[in-house]
């Protein structure tokens, strides 16, 4: 098995509607992981997630970034040609 794989998620040109549905799905889903995983450890341990919480800032205004640039390809009438991939690496696992 390779150590590095690019996978592809999102090809495609798609109009203003269907570009915020597909990319703002997506950052949602994100945040809703992180949400639990927050959950998860107050719950478990008592203790904050500082990454989740502040990854989930990040997103939050990815998102807004987001809207803003869809609003504007909706108003000039322009679609988006979006491609986005994920590259995973298998990474050996620390033991604390």
């Amino acid at each position: 098995m390779k150590t590095v794989n690019e996978l592809s998620l999102i090809k495609g040109s798609f109009n203003a509607s269907d570009a915020n549905e597909v990319l703002l799905t997506m950052i949602n889903s994100k945040i809703a992981y992180h949400e639990k995983k927050i959950l998860a450890m107050r719950e478990h341990s008592g203790l904050e997630d500082f990454n989740s919480i502040a990854r989930i800032a990040e997103l939050r205004e990815t998102a807004s970034e987001l809207r803003a640039l869809v609003s504007f390809a909706g108003k000039s009438n322009n679609g988006l040609k979006i491609t986005a991939s994920v590259k995973i690496e298998l990474e050996e696992l620390s033991t604390v």
